[in-house]
């Protein structure tokens, strides 16, 4: 599990800018009562998607890269598809 760290140790930097700057634009760890959670985030994921596909690097809002927020939203849908599986 270390190995991701040793791995990505800037793409994890920037993963977590995206969700420093989601905690202090909403709060922390509101993403996990979102309505809708799953659909919105897999929207946002997309959009992101598609604004790096079509060249744009950096979100105009965050000043982040497009990858970084769609590598968050990536593992949010994760988390709770997992925690999902985990209830279920």
């Amino acid at each position: 599990a270390n190995m991701i760290f040793e791995y990505f140790p800037n793409a994890l930097w920037e993963v977590a800018r995206v969700a420093d700057m989601g905690a202090k634009k909403y709060a922390r760890a509101s993403w996990k009562t979102v309505p809708n959670g799953y659909e919105r985030y897999s929207d946002a994921k997309s959009r992101h998607f598609l604004k790096s596909f079509m060249g744009e690097d950096y979100d105009e809002e965050s000043g982040l890269l497009h990858l970084a927020h769609e590598a968050w939203n990536t593992l949010a849908l994760l988390q709770m598809k997992l925690e999902e599986k985990k209830l279920g």
